[in-house]
């Protein structure tokens, strides 16, 4: 049979199972909840100038691998976020700042310190762990579905 000449179809692709990492365009996002915590934190007010504040910024960015934790959540207004996207310096600068505060694994999420580490959270021996923890487990429980 010569099938040259047949349409070609797609046949769409069921997934019977369920992810066990949500997609990284997912784990990028801020939830609403850490958006609240996160204006809460800054008081409204910009990080940088202390004007009122309308952008959370990743510190370390989607692109890079930058997840969407408190941790990594910046508030700023629209000309420092301008700012922080046009200067290179500024923008490790917070970073140095974060990893001082938060630790090395500020921006990573629990999917990647499981991985990073290959442990169980119940565990909670590693001390890189326990210091992402403290900032972010609150959080974790209502992203779970």
């Amino acid at each position: 049979m010569d099938l040259r000449n047949q349409p070609v179809r797609s046949v769409p692709k069921k997934v019977k199972h369920k992810r066990r990492v949500d997609k990284q365009e997912i784990r990028g996002k801020f939830t609403k909840m850490i958006r609240d915590e996160v204006k809460a934190r800054y008081n409204n007010q910009c990080a940088m100038c202390g004007k009122r504040a309308c952008h959370i910024h990743h510190v370390y960015g989607k692109g890079r691998g930058g997840r969407g934790v408190i941790t990594n959540a910046l508030l700023v207004c629209n000309k420092c976020h301008r700012e922080i996207h046009d200067e290179d310096k500024l923008l490790r600068h917070w970073i140095r700042i974060f990893k001082e505060m938060y630790g090395k694994h500020f921006y990573h999420d629990r999917a990647d310190l499981e991985f990073i580490y290959r442990t169980e959270f119940n565990k909670k021996s590693n001390r890189e762990v326990q210091r992402w923890l403290e900032h972010n487990e609150k959080f974790e429980i209502f992203r779970k579905k």
